[in-house]
């Protein structure tokens, strides 16, 4: 990543110029192909945590792809460039970007699993199956309503109905996801009682759990404190091409993740058998006769 002028002031305009191409000749690569609708996606984020935007520059010239963006306040930046070739996507993280201008913000962190993000009406909800461990797959689902409460239907967003950036609050990890299930329900069936996110209580082992709505997997390769970008398009909206809504979520990664003990019918009985099998071994080794 080039950049130009190299003193970047907030809301002026900087060429950004990201070059991608071989080591160590700097050949171009040209065989670069299409991962939803573009070439290259860019997603920079404040180290504040609440800076977040996603564009998309265009092919100039051999290997060299091009924008021009105005950061719209002071602060400094982390940049990731995402392009796919046979059939992989592969992701840089380039030096973070300081932009001159008055500065007053702090970073602050709140465990929400609703948000209503800036300028709209819209209520956006997480749900997921906490604790989330690291190195562990997980599920998680968002559901969009208006202000009357009313599911809120989405249109196409550089060809899927929403994007999801995950990145964790030092930087050093980021994941870029897209949605595997759609407006619809995801059953689970655990044998172990897992509290809900939204606060409203546990699922009881024997009736498993549900994610509704739009639905992505995830894998954190490290413990932490991440944030979540989920952007989206409501049917029907006034943004211009290639914008979105964006619901901000920030949540913990454990390090290990406990294993607890089951509850209800379905804990008693794996904990019976258990016992039973224990016991049986036990006395069986009593009255077996011993060996001289």
């Amino acid at each position: 990543l080039n950049y130009s002028p190299i003193q970047v002031a907030a809301d002026k305009p900087v060429k950004l110029d990201f070059f991608v191409n071989n080591k160590p000749d700097n050949r171009p690569i040209l065989d670069l192909e299409y991962n939803h609708e573009k070439l290259m996606h860019v997603i920079g984020l404040r180290d504040d945590m609440n800076e977040f935007f996603h564009v998309h520059p265009t092919l100039t010239t051999p290997g060299h792809f091009e924008l021009e963006y105005a950061f719209k306040q002071a602060g400094k930046y982390k940049l990731w460039s995402e392009v796919k070739q046979a059939g992989a996507v592969h992701t840089v993280g380039h030096k973070a970007i300081t932009v001159s201008g008055e500065t007053n913000y702090k970073k602050n962190v709140a465990f929400n699993t609703l948000t209503i993000p800036r300028g709209t009406s819209y209520a956006v909800t997480m749900n997921y199956a906490p604790p989330l461990g690291k190195n562990r797959d997980v599920e998680i689902a968002f559901d969009i309503h208006d202000a009357q409460g009313n599911e809120v239907k989405l249109e196409p967003y550089l060809g899927t109905d929403m994007h999801l950036a995950i990145i964790k609050e030092d930087w050093t990890e980021f994941i870029h996801a897209h949605p595997i299930a759609v407006n619809r329900t995801v059953y689970r069936f655990p044998i172990v009682n897992e509290a809900l996110a939204n606060g409203a209580g546990s699922h009881p082992a024997t009736t498993g759990s549900a994610l509704h709505g739009i639905v992505f997997s995830a894998n954190f390769p490290s413990a932490g404190v991440y944030k979540a970008f989920a952007q989206f398009r409501p049917q029907g909206t006034a943004l211009p091409p290639d914008e979105a809504i964006v619901g901000e979520f920030w949540f913990r990664v454990e390090e290990t993740v406990p294993w607890k003990v089951p509850g209800g019918w379905w804990g008693h009985l794996i904990g019976s058998l258990i016992l039973i099998a224990l016991l049986s071994w036990g006395v069986n080794r009593y009255l077996s006769p011993k060996k001289t």
